[in-house]
């Protein structure tokens, strides 16, 4: 675990070491970023508190509340004045303003670097380019140079966020099993460092992928390690229960997954590449099966197979599905 991460100095606190103010402080943010309260508050200074109340105000979507609470802040501490940028810039992401939100996020940074913290730094340059991130600048712009200093330096809550956002992208270009590795590395990493909230958005956008893999039972496999449906992990929740209903989910503007085209990314199970799906994950299946599968027993005539291949070709090309053929039975290559 990074050194530099709240939970770590959290763990710290529990084990009864000699702590600083600061390190109290960053031990409370560990629990106030989802909406809680440790006892070791009380000893804090007015602007730690202030900060920690303002993370609490975010978690439960009082962004406006959070905002006229940062304003009441005057310190010249520059890791203080970094922290009250980072939380503007947060509450602008989540309201959708994500040009402004890259800028504060910027600032943030600056302030940070003054302060010494260089782990808070790259968070913070980090999350700027996600705000406006795209799948060029995760895979080889500013946020893949940010992946390999992070995996460098092991600080396995910054990746997360980076691999989250990856994930997301490769969903817009509907790269759906490549979305499925990314944000299942994600949650992973989550486990070892970061937060349970951003680790539950990982593992919703992972079930989402299935979903549009056609992979309804594995989505559901998925979805149930999320263990927090709410705060940041509400408006994945609500896509992936949309999408499992049949339904085009509605999502506010300026939300990463707001750009998705849902109406041609989900495969309809009552389609023909739904019905091939589906005989293909219950089992590996000739040619002529297949057939009979998705269009009956009387389906006799050799206009099929081309429908058949028209299918196949779609899912490989268009869903990036990797469908086998040995010869003589076709196979899906399921993650």
């Amino acid at each position: 675990m990074s050194t530099n991460s709240e939970q770590t100095h959290l763990y710290n606190l529990r084990k009864n070491n000699q702590v600083t103010l600061k390190e109290i402080y960053l031990a409370c943010v560990s629990v106030a970023n989802s909406g809680s309260t440790l006892p070791e508050e009380i000893h804090l200074q007015k602007d730690y508190v202030c900060l920690l109340q303002v993370r609490r105000l975010i978690y439960n979507q009082h962004l406006e509340l959070a905002l006229n609470r940062l304003d009441s802040i005057e310190t010249e501490d520059p890791f203080l004045q970094g922290d009250s940028i980072f939380l503007r810039a947060q509450i602008f992401h989540r309201q959708g303003s994500q040009t402004e939100a890259a800028r504060l996020m910027s600032d943030a940074a600056n302030f940070y670097a003054v302060a010494g913290d260089f782990h808070r730094e790259l968070r913070a340059r980090v999350n700027g380019s996600i705000c406006v991130s795209s799948l060029e600048s995760c895979i080889v712009g500013d946020l893949y140079i940010y992946e390999q200093e992070a995996r460098r330096r092991k600080y396995h809550d910054i990746l997360a966020n980076i691999l989250r956002t990856k994930s997301m992208e490769l969903l817009l270009a509907h790269r759906f099993q490549e979305a499925f590795v990314q944000a299942q590395e994600a949650s992973n990493l989550y486990q070892v460092d970061g937060y349970l909230e951003d680790g539950c958005v990982a593992v919703f956008i992972s079930a989402i992928a299935q979903i549009l893999l056609g992979d309804f039972i594995k989505a559901q496999q998925v979805r149930m390690l999320a263990n927090i449906p709410d705060g940041k992990a509400k408006s994945y929740r609500e896509i992936y229960e949309d999408l499992l209903n049949g339904k085009r989910p509605k999502i506010f503007p300026g939300h990463p997954l707001s750009r998705m085209d849902w109406k041609t990314s989900f495969i309809k199970p009552e389609s023909i590449p739904g019905k091939l799906l589906a005989a293909l994950r219950a089992r590996p299946q000739t040619k002529d099966e297949l057939i009979v599968h998705i269009w009956g027993e009387n389906a006799k005539d050799s206009s099929y197979y081309d429908r058949l291949f028209t299918a196949i070709g779609f899912l490989r090309k268009d869903k990036s599905l990797t469908i086998l053929f040995d010869g003589v039975h076709y196979r899906i290559d399921s993650l």
